[in-house]
């Protein structure tokens, strides 16, 4: 139940004690699990049960390559943090093959990421580009801005106090006035 001003209230549901399906479904079994016990496994472990299934392991392999092996299948999304709502975003991209000249706009998908999993960002980010897609990256960490081919520097301030360009160009030639 949704609440707006309190934490949303959860009631168990007495005729599936909160496996979301009537019991019935539930002795629907493959390899072993009913749906319950699917939506229950983390990315990462049905990557490892449906590895043989191509369809499957397709969908989940960018998922696990983005470090987000831990996120359960059934996770409800207002669950999920900004930065892995945006990387679960890029999936479908990452797990098919893209159309040239695709723009993404990607707004701080680093926001409190841990410098190894920016680089899992990035290296899945330069599979997009591989394909012609162009990348439009929002973002702060110097890791991203130095893996940029092109930067755009605004400020000198955020809000009403920026908005100007200062640098176009590589972000090898950043003049040391601009590099924070």
């Amino acid at each position: 139940m949704s609440m707006r001003f309190l934490a949303d209230a959860e009631i168990l549901c007495p005729v599936c004690q909160g496996k979301r399906y009537k019991p019935h479904l539930l002795d629907i079994r493959y390899l072993g699990l009913n749906l319950s016990e699917i939506l229950n496994l983390s990315i990462g472990e049905a990557h490892e049960i449906f590895k043989n299934h191509r369809a499957i392991e397709r969908k989940l392999a960018p998922a696990v390559a983005l470090g987000l092996a831990y996120l359960k299948l059934g996770q409800p999304s207002s669950s999920l943090s900004g930065g892995e709502s945006q990387r679960l975003k890029l999936v479908p991209y990452l797990s098919k093959r893209v159309q040239p000249g695709t723009v993404l706009l990607m707004d701080e998908p680093t926001v409190g990421l841990h410098f190894r999993d920016v680089q899992l960002l990035l290296d899945q980010l330069h599979k997009l580009v591989e394909q012609g897609v162009t990348m439009i990256v929002i973002e702060h960490d110097q890791q991203v801005i130095d893996a940029a081919d092109w930067l755009l520097e605004l400020g000198p301030e955020s809000g009403d106090a920026g908005g100007q360009l200062l640098y176009e160009g590589a972000p090898a030639n950043v003049p040391p006035e601009l590099r924070a």
